[in-house]
């Protein structure tokens, strides 16, 4: 027995599912030229598009505000491992042994948490609230309020670093953890400024 009513039905469910894949990918790619274009604007462009173009397909192409939030909770979870990895390096058998050492690390760690509360603060902040031409303006300044901050503290750890006998190879690692960070929050801070509602 033929059921011809049934083949049209799956002939017509995979044109939809084709349509919304073809759909999604025109999106994506308007999207990708999108936050080229956001990041060309900040100092660090080529660290601003390896970190949001893999979110393309999450993003409206042109929602700067959408933009701001996904590089918010990035940089969460990049704080939330940069904690992580130096959490473990003053673990390690050859830095405990050095009360410099841990000493400069623990300093860097009081840091991160610090910075985690502040860097959730503004991404509460972007996540939560109703965003219009009246309450723009005292948004952007209060998250590049916490983004200064946050960056002040950063740079010290990194002074700290400087400033006490810490062997190359941690100082190093250390800057390695600490550096992507800075970069990343200099974006943010880039992007944020360049919401405007239209």
């Amino acid at each position: 027995m033929k059921f011809p009513q049934l083949n049209h039905f799956i002939l017509i469910t995979l044109f939809l599912q084709l349509f919304c894949i073809v759909f999604a990918s025109s999106n994506c790619t308007q999207t990708i030229t999108f936050i080229k274009k956001e990041c060309n604007a900040t100092r660090f462009q080529n660290s601003c598009i390896t970190t949001l173009v893999p979110f393309a397909c999450k993003i409206k192409p042109g929602d700067q505000t959408e933009l701001c939030r996904i590089a918010l909770n990035t940089s969460v979870g990049t704080s939330q491992n940069a904690l992580q990895m130096l959490l473990n390096m003053s673990q390690e058998s050859n830095v405990k042994g050095n009360t410099t050492e841990v000493g400069v690390i623990s300093d860097c760690i009081d840091t991160y948490l610090t910075i985690i509360d502040y860097i959730m603060m503004a991404s509460q902040m972007m996540n939560t609230r109703v965003i219009n031409e009246s309450t723009l303006v005292n948004l952007k300044l209060q998250i590049s309020g916490l983004i200064e901050s946050i960056a002040n503290w950063e740079s010290q750890c990194l002074k700290k670093v400087d400033g006490q006998h810490v062997v190359d190879s941690l100082r190093k690692r250390i800057y390695g953890v600490v550096v992507p960070c800075i970069k990343l929050n200099k974006i943010i801070s880039t992007l944020v400024n360049r919401i405007h509602i239209s």
